[in-house]
């Protein structure tokens, strides 16, 4: 049995519970003696490479040791040396390797784990590497050798492959059982890395707890199981199936440290470790909930989530250390959801309980893993982040999925409630489209682009709904798209055309379009033009010899200059020319990633296949864009000097602006925030930094660049990446075009600034001349404005009715002003609030005026009526707000007052109770003015109407004002009468 002690219970901070477990075994003794043994075997100790694949698009997340050396087992690179051992850390949530359904369930599926490896590049061979895996489990670990079953390669006849007898006898030499060496066939001992590429028949060694003997080797239970399997990496596999042997021999082993360490500790479950055991601790004091009991029954539903939450928090934690974003992989928002709502709703854990764990999980991995240790800061901060923002989509989320159990509950039996919002309006469009046998593709995309339904969410979708939906086809239209989006729709007929016969063509050779220079002299980019022949011209969405004056065309070179849209940078503009012809070129664009698609209109001429032209690009098109892609590269590095945590989301670089999305996790982007940034930018425009591109070949190189910058998730070419450099303060992968020195960038304004997402922030902003105009013209606006506050500091009621009217235009022209797209967004909020100052006083100096108006009419009706017993008067003002009920009162008698200004009119008859009569009172007195407006007589609330009623604000006409004296004398004329 598991060999545990525990020492005395501690309160507090739960961290301290780490050293009250003992095991006879702990991980990082396991690790170490691993990793110490096969380098005191001649391997050099490689470090764990980040969960995130760097530039491996086929992975969510890296899933095995292999995954950094991948490229080495495929022969194009050389290796870090002919033997390596690691500790690569791994995570397995998609794909053939999915864990994540099934964690909590059983003692050995787990999302993040590590993965124990040992590699030999065309090195030793089976016997050496048989005899180490076996010297290290017995003698060593001491596993008993009886308790161990070698597996090996049976053979298949279909493939024209011979059983592993190399490996078989190999086991026989080292002393092993022959009743333990197990043929198998392909599927349990031939590895593969994908459907061709290296591959080769594999050993395993398994553990049979319970000595239960050999029939229950790969039989899939828990008392008998894999530790450790060696891969001999021989042959390589071609797409049509057919193999060959490679030109070098690998070795690529892998052990599971979770599973081994339960092993040791004779234990057939990876939570009874030190690894699991005081998170298991920690969530019970922090959470109050009975200790975990280490139950796998179906019903143990407490236990499944104290091992649910505590796997998916190392796997968090590491994520959040590799910089993997919870916005940016949606694999990781999931699993942190469901780590959150395990918290909340099972544990009912206070607040923090995330946060708590994360220390544990640091404290547990972060001597192994460094980045964890040095990290710790962020990982806390994106995680009370993401905390805040889980009770906001919790809440909404609830309504949604109650919704969905109302309107649709056959198909809430298969959401859950994380996924209610999306789902829920997916739905009702599925409805209201009558969707009943296919989900067309243009369907799939609006579900994309205006639900937020990823592609696996519509896949999932369509399987709840029983409608088919064609991967394939989605992605096809959605590519269409985003290229109709570059191109526009009257072209994309010859797109389709030439994607149809991209293969035909050769690769465009661009490298031209990094060739330029600058005259000190006149401060002027020059770009030399390139000779090139016309290869392709497709026209109408045919490929065509020719095409003439007037004529819409996409023409492909064999070289250019011109520069294909890519990286966020717009393509270039400029003309195709040969002899009198000449082709306007509007936009390029790459097609393939390999060839540059001139686009445009020929002026003059005619331009033939085969020509051989002249290219060139409009210089000031390409410094503007050089501009503003150093822009935005100069802006990416004093907001990662600013923040503690940021990420590019995406960008845009076009000749008139730049825009730049950015992931911001509890920190303050205001105004003052803007000022820094803005300042940290002309700082190094200041300092004229020099910028430096270089070309490094294989993605592989990107890990040995210093202060890398890199757009998770990105992939980028295996061959000559380009790298840009500022002021070595960071490195970015880019492809764009960019200024020689930031010097050049003479100016840089913040123009835009507002939140695009949750977390994301979005600035746009301007260079060069541009940003000097923004500039110039915000200060020559500023001065305007600011020059009219000695006229409004005194007191407002002493301004005259002019003065008013024109600082109140003034005030609505300039805020139009201040709101122009490129208008300094600093400058703007500052103005803001001097033009909302003056609003207020002018507001304040109207109703002064107005209250003086009102009162000089009111005074003169009374003065004029000071006779009669009651007091009638239309008072008519431009605009404003007037009190009826106070002049009322201030009449001092029975009054009925109209109020008009400009399109509405109101008014109030009120007299004494004693005055009212059952033939006249405050309603009827009041009611020919109502009936004239089809308005509607009321009293204010709780009062009698017929001592005081009201005409509510009724909209008016020019006949009802042209006939409005006739009706006030038929109200007077009854109030004479009853007045006498």
């Amino acid at each position: 049995m598991l060999k545990l002690m525990l020492q005395p219970k501690l309160v507090g901070d739960t961290r301290v519970m780490l050293n009250s477990f003992r095991f006879k075994h702990t991980s990082s003794e396991v690790r170490s003696q691993f990793l110490e043994f096969f380098q005191a075997h001649g391997h050099k100790l490689i470090p764990s490479s980040p969960v995130l694949p760097l530039n491996d698009p086929s992975l969510l997340f890296v899933n095995a040791g292999m995954n950094q050396f991948k490229r080495v087992l495929q022969n194009e690179i050389e290796p870090p040396a002919p033997r390596v051992v690691n500790s690569q850390r791994c995570i397995r949530v998609g794909g053939k390797h999915n864990d994540l359904s099934q964690v909590g369930l059983d003692g050995s599926h787990l999302t993040m784990f590590e993965m124990l490896g040992s590699w030999s590049f065309k090195d030793y061979w089976k016997e050496e590497a048989c005899s180490m895996a076996w010297t290290l489990l017995t003698q060593h670990y001491r596993l008993d050798p009886k308790k161990l079953y070698v597996t090996y390669f049976g053979g298949c006849e279909k493939s024209g492959l011979p059983p592993d007898l190399e490996v078989r006898d190999t086991w026989l030499n080292i002393g092993v059982d022959p009743s333990h060496i197990l043929p198998f066939g392909m599927k349990d001992n031939f590895w593969e890395m994908g459907s061709s590429g290296p591959c080769g028949p594999c050993t395993e060694i398994h553990y049979d707890y319970n000595d239960k003997g050999p029939d229950l080797v790969n039989a899939g239970t828990s008392e008998n199981i894999e530790i450790w399997n060696l891969v001999f990496v021989e042959y390589n596999r071609f797409l049509n199936g057919e193999l060959e042997k490679l030109g070098g021999r690998h070795i690529d082993t892998g052990m599971g440290l979770e599973r081994l360490v339960a092993v040791l500790n004779n234990s057939n479950s990876s939570f009874d470790s030190d690894l699991f055991q005081p998170l298991f601790e920690a969530i019970s004091i922090h959470s109050g909930a009975p200790k975990y009991g280490g139950n796998f029954d179906a019903n143990a539903e407490l236990d499944t989530a104290y091992r649910i939450l505590a796997d998916h928090m190392r796997m968090i934690v590491v994520c959040l250390g590799d910089q993997v974003f919870p916005d940016q992989n949606h694999k990781l928002k999931y699993v942190l959801r469901k780590a959150f709502n395990i918290a909340n709703n099972t544990f009912k854990a206070p607040h923090g309980l995330v946060q708590e764990l994360s220390n544990h999980v640091i404290e547990s991995l972060g001597d192994t893993f460094p980045v964890l240790q040095t990290r710790q800061h962020i990982i806390k901060s994106i995680l009370e982040f993401e905390e805040e923002g889980y009770k906001k989509f919790t809440d909404k989320s609830e309504k949604n999925y109650h919704q969905i159990k109302k309107e649709f509950p056959k198909e809430a039996e298969y959401i859950d409630a994380n996924e209610a919002t999306n789902f829920l309006d997916a739905i009702r469009l599925l409805e209201k489209e009558k969707v009943l046998d296919k989900l067309e593709p243009g369907l799939a995309f609006k579900l994309y682009e205006s639900h937020g339904m990823q592609e696996q969410d519509i896949a999932k979708l369509s399987q709840i709904r029983n409608i088919q939906f064609n991967q394939d086809e989605f992605t096809q239209y959605f590519e269409r798209k985003k290229m109709e989006s570059k191109i526009g729709t009257s072209q994309a007929k010859d797109f389709e055309e030439i994607l149809a016969q991209s293969d035909s063509l050769p690769s465009t050779q661009d490298s031209a379009k990094y060739v330029y220079s600058r005259d000190e002299e006149s401060g002027l980019y020059e770009f030399p033009t390139t000779q090139a022949n016309v290869l392709r011209i497709v026209s109408d969405g045919q490929v065509v010899q020719q095409i003439n004056e007037g004529d819409e065309a996409i023409v492909f070179l064999d070289s250019t200059c011109f520069y294909g849209e890519a990286g966020g940078q717009v393509g270039d503009k400029g003309t195709i020319s040969v002899g009198e012809t000449l082709f306007q070129v509007v936009n390029t664009q790459l097609v393939s990633d390999r060839l540059v698609a001139h686009m445009g209109s020929v002026k003059q001429g005619t331009l033939c296949a085969g020509d051989n032209v002249q290219a060139e690009i409009d210089p000031y098109h390409r410094v503007r864009c050089m501009q503003n892609h150093t822009g935005t590269h100069v802006l990416n590095t004093v907001l990662h000097q600013l923040l503690p945590i940021t990420a590019q989301k995406s960008s845009l670089v076009t000749p008139d602006h730049l825009r730049f999305e950015f992931s911001v996790y509890n920190a303050d982007t205001d105004v003052e925030f803007l000022r820094r940034v803005e300042d940290g930018v002309l700082r190094i425009i200041e300092e004229g930094c020099e910028v430096q591109r270089r070309v490094v070949d294989g993605g592989d190189a990107l890990q040995k660049v210093d202060r890398l910058v890199t757009l998770p998730g990105e992939v980028y070419p295996e061959q000559n990446i380009s790298l840009i450099t500022i002021s070595d303060q960071q490195t970015e992968p880019c492809c764009g075009t960019h200024l020689l020195n930031t010097a050049h960038l003479k100016h840089f304004v913040i123009v835009g600034a507002k939140t695009a997402s949750t977390g994301v922030k979005m600035l746009r902003c301007l260079t060069g001349d541009a940003a000097r105009l923004s500039r110039e013209n915000g200060v020559r606006l500023c001065e305007e404005i600011l020059s009219y506050q000695g006229t409004l500091e005194g007191n407002c009621e002493d301004l005259d009715k002019k003065m008013v009217d024109k600082v109140s235009q003034k005030i609505s022209h300039w805020k139009s002003s201040i709101s122009d797209a490129n208008f300094p967004t600093i400058l703007h909020h500052e103005l803001s609030q001097v033009l909302e100052t003056y609003r207020q006083k002018i507001v304040f100096s109207q109703r002064a005026d107005l209250k003086k108006e009102v009162s000089a009419q009111f005074q003169a009706a009374m003065d004029e009526q000071q006779s009669r017993p009651y007091l009638m008067v239309i008072i008519n003002v431009d605009k404003g707000k007037i009190d009826l009920n106070k002049l009322c009162k201030m009449a001092s008698k029975p009054a009925l007052i109209l109020a008009i200004d400009k399109g509405s009119v109101k008014a109030k008859a009120m007299m004494s109770k004693e005055m009212v009569t059952d033939d006249f009172n405050a309603e009827t007195w009041l009611q020919p003015i109502v009936d004239h407006f089809k308005g509607t007589a009321k009293a204010p609330k709780g009062q009698d109407k017929r001592v005081n009623c009201i005409l509510g604000a009724t909209k008016v006409t020019k006949d009802n004002l042209d006939d409005l004296e006739s009706v006030f004398e038929r109200a007077d004329a009854m109030a004479s009468e009853y007045f006498k």
